[in-house]
């Protein structure tokens, strides 16, 4: 699992596919950004999400946006997720494996989840980080608050979801992440893919969910 300050999460249901995320940024310990934006379009039909080093996340996914752009123009069409996914994982493994990782103690810091949804196979859902990892899934939650959101995807998460039901899972799963991991917080954001494009449903404070659920703090506190 790729840990690193933030939640990240999605998953496939019948209209689609959701992601959602939290909107903290963080340095070590210290808040920079209560509104960061973690979800970037890389072409018109594909969405994907930050985790990590916020450099190394934008450069990656900017470049393969580029490469997007470039096949679009070429081709008159759009790449397909699968391509796509395969070529930002061959662009990572060929960065690692030649002169300018030795140069980097630390290597690259990102994962990223990317979805969209393919006119023949449906609702796609991939799941690749900075060792070259790519894995194609159902669900996947990544980032330091990804324990606390996968928990609550491992008990609710249902293949039959209606659409409401999907809103609400992403929200809570996002949401109890942001109160346990002080790495997580902001505002809740999810992002709906299906067959007509995609489009943010939802921007919510976490503090206004709480407000709501009018819960006991847990022991770790609010964050």
């Amino acid at each position: 699992m790729f840990i690193t300050g933030t939640t990240t999460l999605g998953f496939r249901y019948p209209e689609g596919i959701i992601l959602a995320t939290d909107s903290r940024a963080t340095a070590n310990d210290l808040i920079v950004s209560q509104k960061l934006n973690k979800v970037i379009p890389v072409s018109s039909s594909i969405l994907c999400t930050l985790a990590g080093n916020a450099a190394d996340c934008v450069y990656w996914l900017h470049s393969l946006a580029k490469e997007c752009k470039g096949y679009e123009c070429k081709y008159r069409t759009g790449m397909t997720i699968r391509h796509a996914a395969n070529l930002l994982v061959n662009m990572v493994r060929k960065y690692r494996t030649g002169n300018h990782s030795s140069k980097i103690p630390n290597g690259l810091s990102f994962g990223t989840l990317m979805a969209a949804y393919d006119e023949i196979l449906g609702p796609q859902l991939y799941m690749l980080d900075n060792t070259g990892l790519l894995i194609e899934g159902t669900k996947f939650c990544v980032g330091s608050g990804a324990e606390y959101a996968q928990a609550i995807l491992d008990t609710d998460y249902r293949p039959d979801l209606s659409e409401e039901e999907a809103y609400a899972l992403a929200t809570s799963a996002i949401y109890h992440a942001c109160r346990r991991d002080i790495h997580s917080g902001g505002c809740v954001r999810l992002y709906k893919i299906n067959g007509q494009g995609w489009q943010q449903v939802l921007s919510r404070d976490v503090k206004d969910i709480y407000n709501d659920r009018k819960e006991a703090p847990p022991g770790g506190g609010d964050h």
